[in-house]
């Protein structure tokens, strides 16, 4: 009778119970929505027309095989000369005497100067100097020798002899530009070099400047 009993007295104690429901499993978070990219609607890019080649250099499949799989760097010694009188004993004296000439013709053609004998005692003359600049090839070998004759600029106060200084220099964002529009239309990028560009520009000012000695002596005095 015990067993009886607990049963109807358990049954009894609890007659509201609701029944047990299933456990519900959390919900995973919804998907990110996809970002549109800006360049979406910009057109493909069409597959080269043009095969791209190693340079001749390379075109040994055991060298380009080496290259790919290689980081180097060439390590060059500069031979360049400080001033015309220790250009002019080096063992490429011809080839610096020669870009000295080919430089100051230049400027002559350009006609951006004229010789002065004497100045008044309110003008001032800039110093100058000539700067030396060898190119080298990928194997060390010189390809050209290039002489520029330049103002001493140092020796100009600010305010006093100059108020702003400019150069007619292209920004490099200008040309990133220009190299990711010309690969992304598979177009064929062609470069000019124009030969003193920066003698076409216009001053308002009158400089008057010491040319170099031996300049000055083998084609004028100024």
């Amino acid at each position: 009778m015990a067993p009886d009993l607990i049963k109807v007295h358990l049954s009894e104690s609890h007659p509201s119970t609701p029944p047990l429901e299933p456990v519900k499993e959390p919900l995973s978070p919804p998907p990110a929505p996809k970002k549109v990219s800006k360049w979406q609607s910009l057109p493909k890019r069409k597959p080269l027309s043009r095969n791209c080649q190693l340079p001749a250099k390379f075109h040994d499949e055991d060298q380009s095989a080496y290259l790919s799989n290689t980081a180097f760097a060439f390590v060059t010694t500069m031979s360049e000369p400080r001033m015309l009188k220790e250009a002019l004993l080096l063992s490429h004296s011809k080839q610096w005497e020669k870009a000295v000439e080919s430089k100051f013709n230049q400027l002559v053609k350009a006609k951006v100067f004229d010789w002065v004998e004497h100045l008044s005692n309110d003008k001032k003359a800039v110093g100058s100097c000539i700067v030396f600049k060898e190119k080298l090839d990928g194997y060390g070998k010189h390809v050209k020798f290039k002489a520029q004759i330049v103002t001493q600029g140092f020796s100009q106060l600010l305010a006093l002899d100059f108020t702003k200084m400019f150069s007619s220099v292209a920004r490099f964002m200008i040309l990133q530009i220009f190299l990711a529009l010309t690969a992304f239309l598979n177009l064929e990028l062609h470069q000019v070099d124009i030969v003193g560009a920066y003698l076409q520009g216009d001053l308002d000012e009158k400089i008057y400047m010491k040319v170099p000695n031996k300049l000055a002596e083998k084609y004028g005095s100024g």
